[in-house]
């Protein structure tokens, strides 16, 4: 089988073992608390947790089956407390690591710091109680991540069929199985048959256009203006936005945007659109984002999903140019073609049905969001003593 694995190299793989590559190397002693991975200790087994000690330091997770490990990852193993119970005090601790980490090209640490880390522990019984606090926690927060994966995947099929079958006169999807003779073939795809196909410029009242050249130093006051980087969330934040004065706006009037506008980043995030909320009507763009003002016949939300189904994003993407990041011109974003229901109505309908989702979507997001608080709080209060979980959660628990 080749060199055993005691006397296997860093980087180096036995045979018969996955092979994890981290980034920085580890020494081979063992901590005085902590039990690294037996002789070598690039070898872990299954369910020991793996420690980063290279940017990003102090990141864990458990292995799911033996390896060989990689530079900058550390296979960790509680000798003296419940497992369970070790998982949560290394996640509660393994952040202070970072905070003595050193490094000009990286950060890492080293053995002398992973020994010296300082892990909570208290009586078994307790950190068993502990433990089962924590892990029911963790599972109603794992419940939520997978509600929203499929809230999520359900979206994407929802926008789709809602942007290529539309609702008939009764507010149903249109069956293009048992009604054929209700769609056409378009530059797109089928689409029903009262749709019209029209460039995104005869969507919108004004011309599309991107913003201001040079904003000039962040004012306090000032007017604010969107770039790309405030396009990563789901919805534009007025809070972190730079703001450039009164003058140089007032010279981009033609860039203002206002309430229900859509927002298209051509650049850096390219194809991302958000809708512009009531906190930036007036608001300025800059060169790497363009204003997308919908005609007042058109429900400017129905242009705003129109522009982030898969059809649009693929013609974007097909447009886009650049080496050093990708960009599409206003003139490739103008002759953009996207299906628009004749009917205000539908319009309507298809939004409606689209927000109602992402209702659904937001709520779960907001409580996976009040989890995490609880979650930390609760390690915080329970991981140095300050509240003690009382007896009866161990049979619960049981």
């Amino acid at each position: 089988m080749g060199q055993s694995p005691s006397s296997s190299a860093c980087g180096e793989k036995p045979v018969g073992l996955p092979f994890l590559q981290g980034n920085a190397e580890f020494g081979d002693r063992y901590p005085r608390h902590l039990l690294f991975c037996s002789t070598p200790t690039k070898l872990c087994d299954k369910a020991d947790i793996l420690l980063s000690v290279r940017a990003p330091v102090g990141e864990i997770n458990q292995a799911d089956q033996a390896y060989v490990i990689g530079r900058g990852l550390a296979a960790v193993r509680f000798t003296k407390l419940p497992a369970a119970f070790g998982w949560h005090a290394l996640h509660f601790s393994a952040p202070a690591l970072d905070r003595v980490a050193q490094g000009s090209t990286f950060t890492a640490v080293g053995r002398h710091e992973v020994e010296s880390l300082l892990v909570p522990t208290f009586h078994p019984d307790e950190c068993t109680r502990i433990a089962s606090v924590l892990d029911t926690l963790d599972a109603a927060i794992g419940n939520t991540d997978a509600v929203i994966a499929k809230l999520q995947q359900m979206r994407t099929g929802l926008v789709h069929d809602l942007l290529t079958r539309g609702l008939n006169e009764d507010g149903h999807l249109r069956d293009p199985i048992v009604h054929p003779e209700q769609f056409k073939d378009s530059p797109i795809g089928r689409i029903p048959r009262e749709w019209e196909i029209r460039t995104l410029s005869e969507c919108v009242k004004s011309q599309i256009t991107y913003g201001i050249v040079q904003a000039g130093p962040d004012l306090e006051g000032g007017v604010p203006y969107i770039r790309t980087g405030d396009m990563i969330g789901d919805e534009l934040q007025v809070e972190a936005m730079l703001r450039t004065s009164h003058g140089i706006a007032a010279a981009y009037k033609r860039s203002e945007v206002h309430t229900e506008e859509i927002v298209c980043a051509i650049r850096a995030t390219l194809g991302k659109v958000l809708q512009v909320p009531p906190a930036l009507d007036g608001a300025n763009l800059t060169q790497g984002t363009a204003r997308i003002a919908p005609k007042p016949e058109l429900n400017a939300r129905y242009i705003l999903w129109a522009l982030r189904s898969s059809s649009s994003q693929g013609q974007i993407a097909k447009q886009a140019k650049g080496t050093t990041f990708a960009e599409i011109t206003l003139t490739d974003l103008r002759k953009l073609i996207i299906a628009v229901p004749n009917r205000r109505k539908e319009q309507d309908g298809i939004v409606s049905a689209i927000d109602a989702h992402e209702q659904i979507v937001r709520s779960e997001h907001a409580y996976h969001s009040k989890l995490l608080v609880l979650k930390s709080a609760l390690e915080t209060d329970l991981l140095t003593g300050r509240v003690r979980v009382p007896d009866s959660i161990a049979s619960k628990a049981a």
